[in-house]
């Protein structure tokens, strides 16, 4: 049986536990829950263990007594050694103990303490769909972790994603440029962002880019380029070129990251992708050659094709079009778009 959501709870909150089952599968949310879905005769706590490492999202029913019970620690410790996003449901006025409080201290909690589950139904089953909805986009939540590092890449510490560019931290993120030929002619691709997206709505931007995780690796990035534009990459098949550093500083937003950047030859893969509509809104195809000019300063409109939802259609950009960026970072894409079909071109940034 697949499922989504693992629910952890004390079994003196059985009742409990069973309401909040109901409540979050009556929104079409599959839950798994013991003993309701351990096979008779099975091993409990590798049904346990294999059902935590299947879920998507833990929702913790928070409580004196689960934060007593050494079942419930070892239920969140799976569930942090694997990845799952973490919901504590707080239903009275406990606090963790220091081991729960390890894991739990980074988590958006859901303070039900001063009403009843039953009258938070909705609370409850939008706080699980967020979660899950930030997970199948790839859309990493405000509150989850991102490894940060000194300016010589030396890691230092850990930090939430939502004080990591208010405080102008350095972290890693990785960039994947799809490039492709064309009539013979280099291609680059840009992703067209959603108008829904808060930073740089509508605007053209990498191919696919993602904020590294902590302890999440490039490969395990590349791996998750599905969940922005449909198309699954393998990370033998990207291309890496190097690490691009770069700060700037618009207003309160100071960023400061490592790109790790590669590039992938797609071809025409890209054509009839299904992106995802929260991400992405589809994606344009340059030549690279013309992309040059308008890069290099000059004051041009570039034509470029954008293909969305199975659709293509003629456009012209111009600069301001683009994610803005203070260095010339999209120029020197351009020439990697170029000498991957050129040896004499070195790759380099």
């Amino acid at each position: 049986m697949a499922f989504d959501v693992f629910i952890s709870y004390s079994s003196k909150e059985k009742d409990l536990a069973e309401e909040l089952n109901a409540m979050i599968e009556k929104a079409g949310i599959s839950c798994w829950m013991a003993p309701r879905n351990i096979v008779p005769g099975a091993h409990w706590a590798a049904s346990i263990a294999q059902a935590v490492r299947n879920a998507r999202l833990l929702v913790l029913l928070f409580s004196i007594n689960s934060s007593a019970s050494t079942q419930v620690a070892r239920e969140v410790a799976l569930a942090d050694n694997h990845r799952l996003a973490i919901l504590p449901i707080k239903i009275d006025n406990a606090a963790p103990d220091n081991v729960l409080e390890y894991y739990l201290s980074v988590c958006h909690w859901l303070d039900l303490s001063e009403k009843r589950l039953i009258e938070a139904e909705s609370e409850v089953v939008d706080a699980a769909k967020r979660y899950l909805g930030l997970h199948t986009a790839g859309i990493l939540p405000e509150e989850a972790l991102l490894d940060i590092y000194d300016s010589d890449m030396n890691q230092i510490g850990k930090a939430r994603r939502s004080g990591v560019h208010r405080e102008g931290l350095w972290h890693k993120t990785m960039h994947c440029w799809f490039v492709s030929m064309h009539n013979n002619e280099p291609c680059i691709w840009f992703q067209k962002r959603s108008k829904d997206k808060f930073d740089f709505p509508s605007l053209l931007d990498i191919t696919a880019g993602r904020h590294l995780l902590a302890d999440e690796s490039d490969r395990d990035a590349v791996g998750k380029i599905i969940q922005e534009l449909g198309v699954a990459v393998s990370f033998n098949e990207v291309r890496y070129i190097g690490v691009r550093t770069y700060s700037e500083k618009l207003a309160e937003f100071h960023n400061r990251e490592f790109n790790s950047v590669y590039v992938y030859d797609c071809d025409e893969r890209l054509i009839h992708a299904v992106t995802n509509p929260k991400e992405v809104a589809g994606v344009v195809r340059f030549s690279a050659e013309s992309a040059m000019r308008l890069f290099s300063g000059e004051s041009v409109e570039l034509r470029g094709i954008y293909y969305a939802n199975n659709n293509a259609a003629e456009i012209t950009v111009q600069l301001s079009d683009f994610v803005p960026r203070t260095d010339d970072y999209y120029l020197k894409i351009c020439r990697l778009a170029i000498g991957l079909y050129d040896s004499s071109i070195p790759l380099s940034l």
